[in-house]
């Protein structure tokens, strides 16, 4: 008798294991694949956004940035520019200084490097030494347009820019520079306004890697990037694709982001927008998390379904061995 019932709870264990078994590798299973395609869907979102948004900063820098080297380019193609009065040339950079605030101090500079015209924007200054500037050396010499680079103006205390292209004379030669000093105080604009959720943050990079970030207000950060930190922020995952691994970002915490070229200034500039993973993934362990009770739940509720669908398979067992194990006593 004792040997029929240890049979029984055997037979009775057993079918509870299996239903368990096959329980577990259906939830973990079910679960496993749900959890993967969630993390890939809240992945790309959170890529797709901040391609989205790094694009658009990128389009409206570019578009502020064409728009001040047009109306210089414009004015410096007016031919014989460098022979027409004074008064007119001071009335031409006048009209130039008020179609946009942006340009800061403008002038005309002959081959020599004699300022013939010269403009400035109320509480603006710009003295400098024309004959040893890059711009003059480059523009007179190789006709070319000068970008200069990004730093703050002492007097303004705002980022500001040099930009100079050839002027011509009569015969359309070149016979001068016209230079302007570009008030990009704009950039902190555009750089705060990139929302990306709520902490969520974008910055440039220069060619010399000097980083310019707004902080809050009318405050911003710029400076040099020490080398040691570059590899923190240029990961490989900040490839030209936006399908980038977290990486350490500028502010220390694990990041995800997207990096974007600004064409206006010949490259010189990366526009980087960075989301904290915190933030990013935050829904999504949320979710993980409330699948794993839902997945513990499945697994209790299978634990009592197995125990009583063992206990109706195994009763007729249990009655049919009574019975036969009745016949062979009889």
């Amino acid at each position: 008798m004792t040997s029929m019932n240890t049979k029984r709870s055997s037979l009775s264990r057993q079918i509870i294991l299996y239903v368990l078994s096959f329980g577990v590798v259906c939830v973990l299973g079910t679960g496993g694949l749900l959890t993967y395609l969630t993390y890939n869907g809240v992945k790309m979102d959170a890529q797709d956004l901040l391609e989205t948004k790094t694009k658009a900063a990128r389009l409206e820098i570019e578009a502020y940035v064409d728009d001040l080297k047009r109306k210089l380019n414009y004015l410096a193609r007016i031919q014989g520019l460098t022979d027409m009065p004074h008064p007119v040339q001071d009335a031409l950079l006048q009209a130039l200084l008020r179609h946009n605030r942006a340009f800061e101090s403008v002038f005309i500079a002959s081959p020599s490097g004699d300022i013939v015209s010269r403009v400035n924007a109320p509480g603006s200054t710009s003295l400098i030494d024309i004959t040893g500037d890059p711009a003059f050396n480059q523009t007179i010499h190789t006709h070319t347009d000068f970008f200069g680079l990004l730093h703050i103006d002492p007097d303004l205390g705002v980022p500001v820019m040099a930009l100079a292209v050839p002027v011509r004379d009569t015969s359309n030669k070149v016979a001068g520079m016209l230079w302007a000093k570009l008030n990009l105080k704009f950039l902190l604009y555009v750089l705060s306004d990139i929302r990306i959720g709520k902490t969520g943050y974008a910055y440039l990079l220069d060619n010399r890697n000097y980083l310019l970030a707004p902080t809050g207000g009318s405050n911003f950060r710029f400076g040099p990037v020490s080398s040691t930190d570059l590899p923190k922020i240029f990961q490989p995952a900040l490839a030209s694709t936006a399908r980038s691994s977290p990486y350490k970002g500028l502010r220390g915490e694990r990041v995800i982001g997207t990096m974007d070229t600004i064409l206006s200034v010949n490259g010189r500039w990366r526009l980087i927008v960075e989301f904290p993973v915190s933030e990013a993934y935050g829904q999504l362990r949320r979710m993980l998390w409330a699948m794993l009770f839902v997945m513990a739940g499945a697994l209790a509720i299978g634990s009592v379904l197995a125990m009583v669908l063992s206990r109706r398979f195994v009763r007729p067992l249990r009655m049919l061995t009574d019975t036969a194990h009745k016949r062979g006593d009889g």
